[in-house]
């Protein structure tokens, strides 16, 4: 899974510049008294990488871009969308994802202004795929 976090980060290198987030292989949970991180809430079962990837590639795209317009809102159809491309588009993995980073997609939301209605400006949750490939030097 290594290879999934490489091929992550050089995507995001290629074409976006963003801080280089680590995109976990599974994720387990220490006890509460062992976390001293308190700025993210636990993450209480294993997660499909390649959703969190896809998570993280609309995020670094939104960071990159400076026209709102271009932004996405990280919700299940655009996500659904880009994990058809290697064959994990189901809902369940996509809701997993989102539910174990809501307080980070909630802050990033929030940051770049994008309501529940904000990808109706791009006419399709389709066109994030010409946008972003999660296959690209695969």
């Amino acid at each position: 899974m290594s290879n999934l976090r490489t091929r992550v980060i050089s995507r995001i290198s290629g074409s976006h510049t963003c801080r280089e987030s680590p995109i976990p292989t599974s994720i387990t949970v220490p006890q509460d008294k062992e976390r001293g991180d308190r700025s993210r809430p636990p993450i209480n079962k294993l997660v499909d990488p390649d959703a969190i990837a896809a998570i993280r590639l609309i995020m670094a795209h939104n960071d990159a871009t400076t026209l709102h317009r271009d932004k996405w809102r990280i919700s299940t159809d655009p996500l659904r969308v880009l994990l058809a491309q290697v064959g994990k588009n189901t809902t369940p993995k996509i809701m997993e994802a989102m539910k174990a980073m809501k307080t980070e997609l909630d802050e990033h939301h929030k940051k770049h202004g994008l309501g529940q209605r904000h990808n109706r400006t791009h006419g399709g949750a389709e066109k994030i795929g010409e946008i972003i490939s999660m296959t690209e030097n695969k």
